[in-house]
């Protein structure tokens, strides 16, 4: 960061809820009057756009919608947001070319993260949650899943898995949820920009790498197809342990 910085400091938002009916209207509203009462961020914005397309980075076109006014909710008022992202690299005081360069490391964290093997932990905790899908009291778990490099110890991965799964795609999955653990940015940060609200392309691999293992390890029960209401068709995994329980390899 420059010791010699001039731009002031921007405040992360706050949203408080929007009704459905104008949401992407109100998202792209808030981003366009953002930028207008901002312009020293406007301007790094702008920068950052002129950097990508002289770069042809194609693996950008999510993040140059964003540029050009073009956004999703999604990519503006979660925590983990593209916009809170380019809100902190512009805290930096970077340029727009260092900021482009920060997201070229990011993809090319993120593909490696794709190319990484994958193990679970060895132990695993099972607990009851209230399904936010009806309301039901249903048991879940929670267990470690970590890259097989034995010298790659810079994160790991925190499943918490609930037994009513939805199968359709890792944004609509009931309770389940993927955390990234690391004490580097820059895994998180490759998620935001590249797998969150874009497919969950990664973490639906590491879900899916996650189910089969745990079947084969007899940490949860093959599926129990359920007609539910609405005409959905759920998983139930019923999870053989009510208790903290080592994870022993059958095969």
């Amino acid at each position: 960061m420059s010791q010699d910085r001039t731009r002031p400091f921007l405040l992360q938002p706050v949203f408080y809820g929007v009704p459905i009916s104008w949401v992407d209207g109100y998202f792209k509203s808030y981003i366009s009057n953002f930028r207008k009462n901002n312009p020293e961020f406007d301007e790094f914005l702008k920068e950052m756009k002129e950097e990508i397309i002289l770069r042809h980075l194609d693996y950008c076109s999510n993040i140059l919608l964003f540029l050009d006014g073009k956004t999703k909710p999604n990519w503006v008022s979660p925590k983990n947001s593209m916009f809170r992202l380019f809100i902190k690299l512009y805290n930096y005081d970077w340029s727009g070319k260092q900021a482009v360069d920060y997201i070229d490391r990011c993809h090319e964290t993120y593909l490696g993260l794709k190319r990484e093997k994958l193990k679970l932990g060895e132990e695993y905790d099972v607990f009851v949650q209230r399904s936010r899908w009806d309301g039901v009291d249903r048991e879940a778990l929670t267990i470690d899943i970590e890259p097989i490099n034995r010298d790659n110890n810079d994160y790991y991965l925190k499943l918490i898995f609930s037994s009513l799964q939805n199968d359709t795609s890792f944004d609509s999955l009931c309770d389940t949820d993927i955390t990234m653990m690391s004490s580097r940015e820059l895994y998180e940060d490759a998620l935001i920009l590249f797998d969150y609200y874009q497919g969950y392309s990664y973490l639906n691999k590491v879900l899916e790498f996650a189910i089969k293992e745990m079947i084969n390890k007899r940490v949860i029960k093959p599926p129990i197809k359920m007609t539910y209401r609405g005409g959905y068709t759920l998983s139930y995994y019923p999870i053989h342990s009510v208790y903290p329980y080592k994870v022993k390899d059958i095969r």
